[in-house]
């Protein structure tokens, strides 16, 4: 186990391996290795994945990267999670998508009743065999509701975006299944089809209001 805990009322699961628990009434669930867990009143569900980090208070956890719990009154009311996205593929047309997902294969959890503003910084390239061809640099905001338990993508929002050495704009989406989605883009407009070898990766922060 080798997991430490250190704090008042907090509960750890035997299955976890080098974590740290730290705070007041804390509960990490099964199969989260290597996670480091401080506050109060923070709820890691079993199975979220490894290398977890959680803070503030009145969290509840249920996706990959960071978590920082906003108070509220009750779990997972407020909070905002920090996670890592990334994708490749080819812009053969300007119908032809890109998907992201975290660490390359998962998608995003939103709990019923919920409502996300998922920011999204992206970094990305078309490489050659010269090297760079060119690169991709925008912000963009994704609003998505799970209302009861149905996910709904409602719009996004470029807020800036820069291209060199390519043409055209991005244009985002979501694959949605179940209470689960991840993003994926096209690029529309390009004069110089197909546009391929992309490799694209961007950090992500959700901002979460969950109603119960």
């Amino acid at each position: 186990m080798n997991t430490f805990t250190n704090g008042d009322t907090n509960t750890v699961r035997p299955t976890n391996i080098l974590s740290i628990v730290s705070g007041t009434k804390n509960y990490l669930g099964d199969n989260n290795d290597n996670s480091l867990i401080v506050g109060k009143n923070l709820v890691v569900n079993n199975n979220v994945g490894e290398s977890l980090f959680v803070t503030g208070s009145n969290a509840s956890v249920i996706n990959k990267g960071m978590t920082i719990g906003g108070g509220g009154s009750y779990g997972g009311e407020i909070q905002t999670g920090i996670v890592h996205i990334s994708g490749s593929g080819n812009f053969t047309n300007n119908t032809t998508y890109i998907n992201l997902q975290i660490e390359g294969t998962d998608s995003y959890n939103i709990p019923a009743d919920s409502m996300w503003v998922l920011k999204i910084l992206l970094s990305g390239m078309q490489y050659g065999l010269s090297g760079i061809d060119g690169t991709i640099t925008g912000e963009y905001n994704l609003h998505i509701v799970n209302r009861g338990t149905t996910v709904i993508f409602i719009n996004a929002t470029t807020i800036d975006e820069t291209l060199d050495n390519m043409t055209g704009y991005l244009v985002w989406d979501v694959v949605i299944s179940g209470e689960t989605f991840y993003p994926r883009v096209k690029l529309v407009g390009s004069a110089t089809y197909p546009e391929n070898d992309i490799k694209l990766s961007a950090l992500t922060t959700f901002t979460q209001y969950h109603y119960e």
